[in-house]
């Protein structure tokens, strides 16, 4: 939260910042797997059990960097501020891991790559703030101790996020 804090901070001195909707520090997180809206009772409880099991059984905590903001998908048609995660091998084992338990219950296989990120801010329609400047490029390690299944509401004033059930990793 420090690092994503920093990174937060840089970015709020450049002018194109108050065209930003800034996520609250409470809501980062990174999304291993979207399930979508069409989850039931049912699929949550195999994904829990499932999620406890394979942090049980087969993750011990690991280590993941993070780079600095940027945004995405690309400067010159900006969606979203954010810090990307590096793929590491234990990181990629969850993604996998999620995503067979995920399409083995039912659930819509992902369609696009993995790309691993805490969401800074969102910008609107139009933001054309994404070009012209460089950020300066700094990493972080961060250490992966827990997964949790989340579920999202969107509101008018963002997201919110409760979690479900948090299964934690062993250490190493």
């Amino acid at each position: 939260r420090n690092f994503l804090g920093a990174q937060r901070e840089i970015c709020s001195k450049f002018a194109w910042s108050n065209k930003l909707r800034w996520t609250k520090p409470d809501a980062w997180h990174l999304t291993l797997k979207f399930l979508g809206d069409d989850v039931t009772a049912a699929h949550l409880a195999i994904l829990q059990d499932q999620m406890q099991l394979v942090a049980r059984n087969m993750t011990a905590a690991f280590d993941v960097e993070l780079h600095q903001a940027t945004f995405f998908p690309n400067p010159s048609h900006p969606r979203v501020l954010v810090c990307r995660a590096a793929r590491n091998a234990s990181l990629m084992g969850w993604v996998r891991a999620l995503e067979a338990i995920s399409v083995e219950i039912g659930l819509p296989s992902e369609r696009k790559d993995f790309s691993g990120h805490f969401t800074l801010a969102r910008c609107g329609v139009g933001f054309q703030g994404g070009t012209g400047f460089e950020f300066p490029p700094t990493t972080v390690m961060l250490r992966a101790t827990t997964i949790t299944l989340y579920k999202s509401d969107l509101t008018p004033h963002g997201a919110i996020y409760t979690a479900l059930k948090s299964s934690h990793f062993l250490e190493t």
